[in-house]
């Protein structure tokens, strides 16, 4: 009797010491939010720079995937006057590992500067008399990523009439641009 009962006591110091339980066994943590920038999150940036920087109104933002999507390997965000429903801009970004131009096959009408440490291509088509609708597209790469923010000037309304982008407020659109780019990048 005493034998056995020094068995069960070691049995139970071994469970006790090794982790065993008569009891379940808590369920595996749930995995907490997906890391990465989602379509609301690129978005919400695009909508932020429209109103604030550019001080424009009258904004929606549409996605082109749903909100919570991450973004990879792509994405893209539409910013569209709300009441005539008509494009103010937009930002697209692309995992492209072999395509290093990111102007595209627009690339001659860009021109080369350097922001914030980095090759911007930036498009003014009020310089070319070839187009008749003001549209600015900026064009950058950031590891294999490139990126393009389009803002659309006789569509976008300040409260002051339609918006005139300034040389302030291309420098400001070439940064935006890099900037959430490299958000982008850095969270994938």
């Amino acid at each position: 009797m005493r034998i056995r009962r020094t068995v069960i006591v070691a049995a139970y110091a071994l469970a006790v010491v090794t982790g065993c339980s008569n009891s379940p066994s808590p369920p595996p943590p749930s995995p907490g939010p997906q890391a990465g920038v989602t379509q609301r999150d690129l978005c919400n940036s695009l909508m932020a720079f429209f109103s604030g920087e550019l001080r424009a109104v009258d904004l929606r933002s549409v996605a082109f995937l749903a909100a919570d999507t991450i973004i990879s390997p792509s994405g893209s965000c539409t910013i569209t006057n709300s009441q005539s429903q008509r494009s103010n801009g937009q930002f697209e970004i692309h995992h492209e590992s072999s395509a290093n131009n990111p102007a595209g096959n627009l690339q001659q009408f860009f021109q080369e500067t350097t922001e914030m440490g980095e090759k911007v291509w930036v498009w003014d088509s009020r310089a070319d008399p070839r187009f008749e609708t003001p549209i600015l597209r900026f064009a950058t790469r950031v590891g294999e990523w490139n990126s393009q923010l389009e803002i659309e000037e006789n569509t976008t309304q300040t409260a002051s009439g339609a918006l005139h982008l300034t040389d302030e407020n291309k420098h400001k659109a070439a940064q935006f641009l890099l900037e959430l780019t490299k958000k982008i990048v850095d969270a994938q």
